[in-house]
């Protein structure tokens, strides 16, 4: 397929295709055109090619047979701050004006991804918006390849694209044989005790939830493949959605269960996504998982009231993910004339699923008590659509891998009844989607199976 793929670029049809959408355009024009490949058997296409210092997009769902691999930068914007949204918002339909397009792209896409808190960020881009040059799409058996270029870098543009294709060298190992989790102690009893004080204020009336956050730390004597981590993930998270972004130095990547906003002109959906259960815990059907998912179900109708109509929402259920199972409402509505995906995401997030509620006061205690969340865990991942719709996932169950090591996020929902052991004991559950993935024991059987060093 790569090599199918490299000869179609460098044919001079697919120049003459490129130079006819140009003409009369400024050198900045975005210009696309979609070119057909051989179909593949499941995921196969993705073991061809690795990303060495490249960055590139990934989203999949499994379930419904649908991969987007975005690879290169044809266009990027980077933005932070209260109305980090607007920003993108507004670069983005400039975007879609200006951009031309061949009859068999109507839709075009972007990729975007922003962090939980719009002003902290440990040095990862707060919120980004990126249209690669290259974007391979399959749906089922379908391949299909979009590439993006300026009207005016057509040459440079169509050698940058093959150059893209080139396999990595050298090339990673397929996954890590042998690999380190670094134990820290005092990490476990820090959140301990910030799950304590949290309960405190709970109980004090000051707030209702809050959702605390970990991290652990993985350590390999060799780089990391993120793609066949994709991969993995894609095989053993099949309801899930799987995501990652790599800059060229660093891949943010995870396998989420929740929806954050799937939107049209038409319609939008999203869910409140709360109560986690897993081997060996508390019933998903307790009091406190109840009352957890509840607030979510609650802040998130609150915020849609004035942008959508006809909001309707469905009797929690138990949804699967993975090794766990959550409570999940279904939420849906019609958006009012003029309102955008991203004015409805500004609206919605942090939802009480990663934020707490009320969630002002609750953004407010994680500032002063809780360290900034890497990368962009717990804030969002997805796409955005030249006709006005967009699909986004709240990003959780995450790793961000930089070289030998890998940095794995969790996080709990505190409320009044929690219990501080079985809230760790809950992300020490959630920490096993990636911990299985990369080939290691979850916690609970770590005795038996896991190589570990102090700290």
């Amino acid at each position: 397929m790569i090599a199918d793929l490299q000869n179609q670029l460098r044919a001079l049809s697919t120049r003459q295709r490129f130079s006819k959408l140009a003409a009369a355009a400024p050198p900045g024009t975005p210009l696309s055109i979609a070119i057909d490949l051989p179909d593949t058997p499941d995921r196969a296409w993705l073991q061809c090619w690795q990303p060495g210092n490249q960055p590139f997009w990934f989203h999949a769902r499994p379930g419904e047979g649908r991969i987007l691999l975005g690879v290169g930068q044809a266009f990027l914007l980077d933005s932070e701050g209260p109305q980090r949204f607007a920003t993108l918002d507004h670069a983005w339909r400039a975007v879609c004006h200006a951009w031309r397009h061949e009859a068999d792209t109507p839709v075009r896409q972007a990729f975007c991804g922003f962090a939980f808190n719009p002003e902290r960020n440990n040095a990862w881009p707060n919120a980004r918006l990126g249209i690669p040059t290259l974007l391979i799409e399959q749906q089922e058996n379908t391949l299909r390849a979009i590439i993006t270029l300026a009207a005016g870098n057509i040459e440079v543009g169509l050698n940058s694209a093959i150059a893209l294709l080139t396999p990595a060298q050298p090339p990673y190992p397929l996954l890590p044989q042998r690999m380190l989790r670094i134990r820290d102690s005092a990490e476990e009893a820090r959140w301990l005790a910030r799950t304590r004080h949290a309960l405190s204020d709970i109980e004090s009336g000051l707030l209702a939830k809050l959702v605390l956050c970990r991290e652990i730390r993985l350590r390999h004597d060799q780089p990391i493949a993120p793609m066949r981590l994709l991969e993995t993930l894609c095989a053993e998270q099949r309801d899930a959605t799987i995501y990652a972004h790599g800059t060229g130095h660093e891949t943010f990547l995870g396998a989420t269960p929740e929806c954050l906003l799937r939107f049209s002109q038409q319609q939008l959906e999203t869910m409140a996504l709360a109560g986690t259960a897993w081997q060996d815990s508390p019933p998903l059907a307790s009091d406190k998982n109840r009352h957890e998912q509840s607030l979510v179900t609650e802040a998130i109708l609150g915020a849609l009231a004035p942008l959508v109509t006809g909001l309707e929402l469905s009797r929690p259920e138990a949804a699967p993910a993975g090794m766990l199972t959550h409570w999940r409402t279904r939420i849906s509505g019609q958006p009012r004339p003029g309102v955008r995906c991203l004015t409805v995401l500004d609206a919605l997030h942090p939802t009480p699923a990663v934020g707490g509620f009320p969630s002002q006061p609750a953004q407010r205690w994680l500032q002063r008590h809780e360290p900034a969340r890497t990368a962009w865990y717990s804030g969002g991942f997805g796409l955005l659509g030249s006709d006005g719709s967009g699909d986004f996932s709240v990003a959780l169950r995450s790793a961000l891998l930089r070289g030998e090591q890998a940095y794995l996020q969790a996080g709990a929902g505190i409320v009044a009844g929690s219990i501080p052991a079985q809230e760790l004991a809950e992300t020490n559950a959630k920490f096993g989607t990636l911990l299985h993935a990369l080939g290691l024991p979850t916690e609970t059987r770590r005795e038996q199976h896991a190589v570990e060093e102090s700290a």
